[in-house]
């Protein structure tokens, strides 16, 4: 970080000094804290002798309503008149805070016995009061409980709405709840009070009307019944005359045979016009119901099956092909003739759809005869029916206001126009005084002044203050920083391990491999071999390679790819044993084999420990870069590169380089790892339990036991698919 982000810019090119002046400030903390501390403590002191106060809470409705049972069923009640709701909700408000309302409240809960209301509660203040010589005058005690009262009482109403809150703050929280209700209550009684005599009222009125109605529906229904008789007309069910009813059910028959009719001789129709045009008749729904054509079809089936059969090894014209084709041709006219006697079986089925139609028709006609003349008596019935209704709903519903009204006659039973929608309970926190709060403020305030104390001093005094810009020292620490990181990156070039990894991004400097490798080299460039101007060298070459690396291994390297162009291995982790030369032959050879398949490739260098400028699998084991900044792809797409890194080893204990290959094996086709040396120092336990396919590379050196162990500690790791390929070509020297 440059001298720029460590302070503020100042006047002529110069700067605070900000470490100087957290360093005063770090060099005075315990100060700061002790006053701090100090200040809270000495608060939290006073805090306790001032008393805890608790408030409780009830809410009442204000909803305007008025007596029912005096007015007519088609009345809405809709009583409110011309008082606005800001003026109605202003009454309320000011009703609670009555003074005949709280003395109630003051006698029925006995408040001239508590302390905190009578006056007998000792103040902080009374001292001081009794030093000015201003002591309390004796007064009237209920006079002192219902002021006590008031300016322990709000009242306040809810914004945008009929909702009163009445809150009540006292230093006992049971009684704070309870003194809410008791308001609450109290309001909801005294509007009551005044809604009982308006029900008493509706209740008389009510009485003498039931008694006439009762004399005129018993009239009303007898004229009704004494008509039905004169005239025939009886019902039945759903209220519906008999002769009504048979006329609906005839109709509804005629419909559905005709119905019927018409969807028979449509499938005819489709039937036939599909056998005449050549076309196959087995998805119709009739057709492939029949029994016979499913076993025909069936039948064809297993024919066309058998001449595909043949056909895939004898000529059409062969005498069994052509013997099949026969018996297919014969199976589609049966097919044919089959379709056919459905088409008449439908064809019958709409004929006799047709008759009952007719039937139906007939009958129709002689119900519509009779229905006429009862047409003319049912309208006198009905209007007498109607009357006899009307006078009995309307006797019901006297019938039923009678009741609630004599029910709600009574103290109590009233509707007001208020009602409590929340009662009010014990609070479990004080809300006053908010210690958490003030100890809070208090400490913000103590550090906010003392460090602003140092900080002001600070910006009086020139010492913070220096120029712009890095100082002679610093440019020597900076230049001397860059020397090293040259020479490192020259000693990463000349390392032994360089040409170990193939590189498929940026070109990296290798020492040139004596002998080439055959197929499409994609690997780092390397000097140019004048053979390879002569027109013979690729064959050249080519002879060199399987002579380098044996025919042997060649061979398993083959096996090894055709199994991941197959798709059967996705992902290949590669890992010497005594030479890691060995392993990035191996790995060269399969990559060289697959890329020349067109297959999109991912190659992870956790074997090189090359230092890279570009992050790498390194750095995401050391949690400095994320997943998707380790990852780079070349121009066509189709190879993926993960780099050693910056760190000088991977990390053992972390998870994410095996994430990493299984987040690249849901991208690419295959991903090929260098895992290198086998040993304590390899990065096989870093992909530990990963499905791949272990090659291990042994060179002529190895003997069996080193063999042994290797794939004992492969399957430790829990690779159950472990290659071990053994290298028998002399090494080559590299220049």
């Amino acid at each position: 970080m440059d001298n720029q982000t460590s302070g503020m810019a100042g006047i002529d090119g110069v700067q605070i000094d900000m470490k100087a002046i957290v360093a005063k400030i770090w060099r005075h903390k315990y100060r700061i804290i002790f006053v701090t501390l100090l200040l809270n403590i000495l608060v939290y002191a006073f805090l306790l002798f001032v008393p805890k106060l608790y408030q409780s809470s009830a809410s009442v409705l204000v909803e305007p309503r008025s007596s029912v049972f005096s007015r007519a069923a088609n009345d809405l009640g809709n009583t409110t008149g011309s008082v606005a709701d800001a003026v109605l909700m202003s009454s309320q408000v000011e009703l609670l805070q009555s003074t005949d309302l709280l003395l109630r409240v003051v006698r029925s809960q006995k408040l001239v016995d508590i302390a905190e209301f009578n006056g007998s509660s000792k103040s902080l203040l009374d001292p001081v009061f009794s030093l000015l010589g201003r002591s309390k005058a004796p007064s009237n005690v209920e006079q002192i409980a219902l002021a006590n009262l008031l300016n322990a009482l709000t009242v306040i109403q809810q914004r945008d709405s009929r909702v009163i809150s009445i809150l009540v703050r006292t230093r006992d929280r049971n009684l704070s709840a309870r003194l809410a209700n008791a308001i609450a209550r109290a309001h909801v009684n005294r509007r009551a009070e005044l809604s009982i005599d308006d029900t008493a009222d509706a209740t008389k009125w009510l009485k003498t009307e039931i008694a006439k109605l009762r004399i005129a529906v018993v009239n009303a229904e007898a004229a009704v019944a004494k008509f039905k008789i004169d005239n025939n007309l009886f019902s039945g069910t759903n209220n519906t005359s008999l002769v009504d009813q048979q006329l609906s059910s005839i109709a509804n028959q005629i419909t559905t045979a005709q119905e019927r009719r018409d969807t028979a001789r449509s499938r005819v129709t489709l039937i036939r016009a599909m056998i005449n045009s050549g076309q196959s008749i087995d998805g119709v729904a009739d057709v492939r119901d029949s029994a016979v054509i499913q076993r025909l079809s069936e039948q064809k089936g297993r024919l066309e099956g058998e001449r595909a059969q043949l056909l895939s090894t004898l000529l059409p014209n062969h005498p069994q092909v052509k013997a099949l084709s026969a018996q297919i041709n014969e199976t589609n006219k049966q097919i044919v003739v089959e379709g056919r006697r459905v088409a008449d079986a439908l064809e019958a089925e709409a004929q006799i759809e047709q008759t009952l139609i007719a039937s139906l028709q007939d009958e129709l006609t002689r119900l519509k005869s009779q229905a006429s003349t009862a047409a003319t008596s049912s309208v006198r019935l009905r209007a007498l029916e109607r009357e006899a209704q009307a006078q009995s709903d309307l006797l019901q519903t006297y019938l039923l206001r009678f009741r609630d009204a004599s029910a709600r006659t009574d103290a109590g039973a009233a509707l007001p126009d208020v009602r409590v929608i929340t009662i009010a309970m014990p609070a479990m926190k004080a809300v006053s005084p908010k210690t958490s709060l003030i100890m809070i403020a208090v400490t913000i305030v103590s550090l906010a002044v003392q460090v602003g104390s140092i900080f002001f001093a600070e910006l009086s005094a020139p010492v913070p203050l220096a120029p712009f810009g890095r100082t002679r020292d610093e440019n020597q620490v900076a230049a001397k920083k860059a020397e090293e990181e040259e020479e490192e990156d020259l000693e990463v070039k000349d390392s032994p391990l360089a040409p170990l990894v193939p590189s498929y991004g940026e070109p990296v400097l290798v020492p040139q491999v004596s002998a080439p490798v055959s197929g499409t080299n994609i690997s780092a460039p390397l000097p140019p071999d004048p053979a390879a101007q002569q027109p013979d060298a690729p064959e050249k070459d080519k002879t060199a390679g399987e002579n380098e690396t044996g025919p042997l291994f060649a061979a398993h390297i083959a096996d090894l790819s055709e199994l991941v162009r197959s798709g059967k291995e996705r992902l290949v982790i590669f890992s010497g044993l005594d030479d890691e030369a060995d392993c990035a032959k191996a790995g060269k050879l399969l990559l060289d084999d697959i890329m020349s398949a067109g297959m999109r490739v991912a190659v992870v260098d956790a074997a090189s420990a090359i230092i890279s400028q570009k992050p790498g699998i390194s750095d995401l084991a050391a949690d400095k870069v994320e997943f998707g900044e380790v990852v780079f792809s070349s121009d066509e797409g189709d190879l993926f590169e993960v780099y050693w890194g910056g760190e000088p080893e991977i990390a053992r204990g972390s998870s994410k380089p095996l994430t990493l290959i299984k987040a690249l094996g849901d991208i690419c086709e295959v991903v090929v790892v260098f895992a290198g040396r086998a040993g304590d120092k390899s990065s096989l336990a870093l992909f530990s339990g990963a499905r791949a396919a272990l090659v291990m590379v042994a060179g002529a050196s190895v003997d069996a036991g080193q063999k042994a162990a290797a794939l004992g500690e492969a399957k430790e790791l829990g690779f159950s698919h472990t290659v071990l390929i053994a290298d028998p070509a002399p090494k080559t020297n590299v220049a």
